[in-house]
């Protein structure tokens, strides 16, 4: 949806609705968001205050999902006197536990800082303890900013839309933001139809921290990148290829639907989510292989061969860069 908004900036501002851009978005990521500005504790107050003042709408859009971390942003002076709408899409939360430990789970956390969560290329089974535990505080803390601010209007939807005759998520985001519904179907029609930031398999996800695991014990760290995952992962033989949630077992998945059920009940009377969103996720219950984890054997002679490879080909080119 960002990227959206941010490659329809134009037409959205015909709505009178600007995705008002404070610095430009991290498109080799690839991130569309465009409040990482305002992240920063010691933001200028002025330059924030400035552009929203110099909008050619009276409607600015943000959207950042790590503003989830701040949800007192919005009590801030500079955005205090305004009239605010927070909206919130809320995800099935082991599934949304799975999604946010594979992203940490990927090659750009190595050597990234922002836009990551600090702690380089975490594992899986480290990620779901992990990010569980996170998001529990992040739904405390978010319910308890709405319940301190009166003047803040909140809506919340279920992400993905559910329900019978429900609308597709961009068309169901659109009007929430006050999109005529007869210029939806233009936006939707115009939007890209290819997938952004898809999921990776478990495989690849565990292949990428044992990498990393090995590039440090080896002391070659320069050598880590994702073309270096991409390149073992695809010769691995062992591994499980299936997404990151279908890899649980049944006692996992229940143990991250218990820690968050409290908060999400929360959410669900207080803004009459519908009782699917505290449902256990499609894969719980069904008969489903174990998980297969990669032979740490095999992935280490892989490993070892890519460097050997790649530094050959780097002595030859006398480029650094080749050892990637």
């Amino acid at each position: 949806m960002q990227k959206i908004c941010y490659e329809e900036r134009d037409e959205l501002l015909k709505h009178s609705i600007d995705y008002i851009q404070f610095q430009p978005p991290r498109l080799d990521l690839p991130r569309w968001a465009n409040a990482d500005m305002i992240l920063n504790d010691c933001f200028d107050e002025k330059f924030i205050s400035n552009i929203i003042l110099n909008s050619p709408s009276d409607k600015v859009l943000i959207s950042e999902e790590a503003l989830m971390t701040r949800p007192n942003i919005w009590q801030h002076p500079v955005f205090k006197s305004m009239r605010r709408i927070l909206v919130v899409y809320i995800r099935n939360s082991v599934d949304l536990v799975a999604s946010w430990a594979a992203e940490n789970a990927l090659p750009y956390n190595f050597r990234q800082q922002s836009h990551s969560s600090g702690r380089g290329v975490v594992s899986i089974d480290e990620g779901l303890v992990t990010w569980a535990t996170t998001y529990k505080r992040l739904l405390e803390n978010l319910i308890k900013s709405v319940g301190d601010d009166p003047e803040l209007k909140v809506i919340v939807r279920p992400f993905p839309p559910l329900g019978p005759g429900e609308k597709d998520l961009l068309s169901d985001f659109l009007e929430v933001i006050g999109i005529e519904s007869s210029s939806v179907a233009s936006f939707v029609q115009r939007s890209s139809k290819e997938a952004v930031n898809v999921g990776s398999s478990r495989k690849y996800c565990d292949a990428a921290f044992l990498i990393s695991k090995l590039a440090q014990e080896y002391d070659v760290s320069f050598a880590y990148s994702k073309e270096m995952v991409d390149r073992i992962s695809a010769r691995l033989q062992s591994g499980d290829a299936r997404k990151v949630i279908q890899t649980l077992s049944d006692t996992e998945i229940a143990v991250i639907h218990e820690q968050l059920l409290g908060p999400m009940q929360a959410l669900h009377t207080q803004f009459a989510l519908p009782k699917e969103i505290l449902s256990m996720p499609q894969i719980y219950g069904t008969q489903r292989p174990p998980l297969t984890r990669i032979d740490p054997t095999e992935i280490r002679i892989l490993f070892g061969e890519d460097f050997i490879e790649r530094s050959r080909k780097a002595r030859l080119s006398h480029s650094p860069e080749d050892a990637r």
